[in-house]
């Protein structure tokens, strides 16, 4: 299904009310005549499967009071007309639908020599109302304009108010009176709703005609408004928008140039902006890498309509001087925020930056690249919304550190710019859920993931989880069946006993089998441990069950519908993610590690387990390498004794991977 940007035609049709008066007591009162009063509205609305326009078309004439009201979306009604277009939006069919016409309303006022001073007016009414029945994202975006047609004076008046299908507002608008002779008013609003959210748009006219002189008074007012809800590739983005850009000033003329930015509606598209603090350079390369883990993602995962693998991060960095202050949470980019969301020269556009700032915050997602992040008192390596669209790298804080935190800080900083924008994006650091260091969960979501860390730097890799291993149930594991998982990543967990200190121990994720208490080989019996503990300042938690889940296919990419992508509002802190503190992670790393990826069993090195291995051993018995490794070391727990013999003799003759 292909979606299409659908206009009306131009629409005519005056749209009148009742005549109304107001006049000073007097006698003889001036003499009113209203004009012939019809109303007349045309929707054109564009569907995409059949190929073809639906069209709804209603004519009323009156002259008295009233106001022409159409609902519309009532899928009750029959198969034409607006039953018709609700049946269509539930289809998913419609992409566009845009009202557009004029009102015009007259009235005519007698005046003259002993006909004291007074004031007549004709107003004009159109109150459309709709129902939205499906999920959706949507803009909403229009002009309004009102001309005197005689003498006298008239003025115009819009009102659109949405709301929830909770009763709480959405949003709403009322603009007040515009003179005629200025410059049309222009709204734009887009946002994320829920099917059941209520519409109502009003548009007035008013025409004033005075007393003192015989007058013939009108008021002409346009009107166009366009509702737009397609969005094929389900990234938030409105395919209008990816198309065409998105104008908010009605000139025809893109103010924020997605397609030039390399918007596609058939591929999903995330864009960020970037700003950075003075003095702490943004690492390219350490961007570029995340650009190109999301251009890898899975294509059966992101569903684009094009078939194509990957999701377009498009990350632009902009401003670069921005004043280094401190963080305690996002404490400072809600203070840089306001003052440096959106380019200099998108700023500069002061008579349409409202509405323009309004459009890019539907779009682009902030980043802040800054100094440190404190939270709880302890430094952190950054920070973001659950979802969201505000996060914040401590840049500062993970390029100072030092090796015995991780060998590489470039890498580093790639995988804390997708870990907190994976936050953004609906992610939490299980999976499922808050627990943490998870063996089953391969993401960078994970904190065993989020960077190489030293030790364990091998098992790193950018990428959110594209496979996830089997539950684990921490009470009764099963040390014959393994964890079936992608055959590209290393499981990370911890064989220590209860109360012990940790041990991380890295094994082959589709290891068919997998030791997990580290003692008298491979049991045919369950075990127990507390795989997930590797700092002892944690609380235990035994008989967990580990439950993983894939992450390419659950990213949230809407920047709508939630109160938490609302600037200036306070945030939920129960919804706020918990960090890895600098404590945390020197901790996590002093804990020694089991290698057994390579080749288990093989203590002198050759790649082969046979007798060479047990003579390895016997020659270095009891040494001591913890917590590294070293000769006759064959099970890596730092330690040559009985366990390097039993590994050995369980992979007796096997070949390294």
């Amino acid at each position: 299904m292909t979606s299409r940007r659908t206009r009306t035609v131009a629409l005519a049709g005056p749209s009148l009310g009742a005549a109304s008066i107001a006049f000073a007591q007097a006698d003889p009162a001036p003499v009113i005549t209203p004009t012939m009063q019809t109303r007349e509205v045309t929707l054109l609305i564009g569907v995409d499967d059949p190929p073809g326009n639906i069209g709804i078309n209603k004519q009323e004439d009156a002259t008295g009071s009233g106001a022409f009201v159409e609902s519309l979306f009532d899928t009750a009604t029959g198969s034409t007309g607006a039953g018709a277009l609700g049946a269509a939006f539930q289809d998913s069919q419609i992409s566009t639908f845009a009202i557009e016409g004029e009102g015009f309303v007259e009235v005519e006022a007698q005046g003259g020599p002993g006909f004291d001073a007074g004031f007549v007016q004709a107003v004009s009414l159109i109150s459309i109302d709709f129902t939205v029945p499906v999920d959706a994202d949507f803009a909403f975006s229009g002009t309004f304009s009102a001309e005197n047609s005689n003498d006298g004076f008239c003025v115009a008046r819009y009102s659109l108010t949405g709301t929830r299908p909770d009763g709480t507002m959405l949003f709403y608008l009322d603009d007040a009176d515009a003179e005629v002779d200025t410059e049309p008013l222009v709204f734009f609003i887009t946002d994320s709703i829920k099917a059941g959210t209520q519409f109502t748009l009003s548009v007035n006219l008013t025409g004033t005609a005075s007393a003192f002189a015989s007058e013939v008074v009108g008021a002409l007012g346009s009107f166009e408004f366009e509702f737009n809800l397609g969005d094929e590739d389900k990234d938030g983005l409105l395919d209008d928008w990816e198309k065409n850009g998105i104008d908010v000033d009605g000139d025809d003329i893109p103010d924020l140039n997605l397609p030039l930015m390399g918007a596609n509606y058939r591929k999903k598209d995330l864009f960020v902006e970037l700003d950075a603090m003075a003095g702490f350079p943004v690492d390219v390369p350490a961007i570029e890498r995340v650009i190109a883990a999301f251009a890898a993602a899975p294509a059966d995962m992101v569903d684009n309509p094009d078939g194509s693998a990957g999701v377009t991060l498009h990350v632009i960095v902009d401003e670069t001087n921005l004043p280094a202050i401190s963080s305690t949470a996002l404490s400072a980019l809600d203070t840089l925020k306001p003052a440096f969301f959106g380019t200099p020269t998108e700023r500069a556009q002061t008579d349409i930056w409202d509405d323009l700032r309004e459009a890019k915050l539907r779009v682009f997602r902030y980043c802040l690249w800054a100094d440190d992040c404190i939270s709880n008192g302890k430094n952190i390596s950054g920070y973001a919304e659950l979802p969201g669209n505000d996060f914040l790298v401590a840049a500062g804080t993970v390029s100072g550190w030092s090796s015995s935190f991780t060998p590489n800080t470039s890498l580093a900083l790639s995988g804390t710019f997708m870990h907190e924008l994976g936050h953004t994006l609906g992610l939490r650091h299980g999976a499922v859920d808050n627990i943490l260091y998870k063996p089953n969960y391969f993401s960078v979501m994970n904190y065993t993931f989020q960077c190489p860390w030293t030790g364990i730097e091998s098992a790193w890799k950018l990428d959110y989880a594209r496979e996830v291993g089997s539950p684990l149930d921490e009470s009764a594991l099963e040390e014959t069946l393994g964890v079936d998982g992608p055959g590209d990543r290393t499981m990370v967990f911890n064989s220590a006993p209860d109360g012990m200190t940790p041990v991380r121990t890295m094994v082959a994720a589709d290891s068919a089998q997998v030791d997990w208490n580290q003692m008298n080989g491979i049991e045919l019996m369950t075990v127990q441990r507390d795989i997930n503990r590797f700092r002892l300042s944690v609380t235990a938690s035994p008989g967990q069950t580990l439950e993983a889940a894939t992450d390419w296919d659950r990213l949230y990419y809407h920047l709508g519908g939630d109160s938490q992508f609302d600037d200036g509002v306070a945030r939920d802190p129960a919804r706020l993610p918990v960090e890895f503190t600098e404590d945390d992670i020197l901790e996590f790393n002093s804990t020694a590690v089991i290698d057994l990826t390579s080749c288990p069993g093989d203590a002198n090195g050759d790649e082969v387990v046979n007798f060479g291995d047990i003579t390895e051993v016997l020659n270095n018995w009891l040494a001591d390498y913890s917590p590294a490794t070293g000769p006759g070391d064959g099970n890596g727990d730092g330690v040559v004794d009985f366990g390097d013999i039993t590994s050995a003799l369980e992979n007796w003759l096997g070949t390294c991977p």
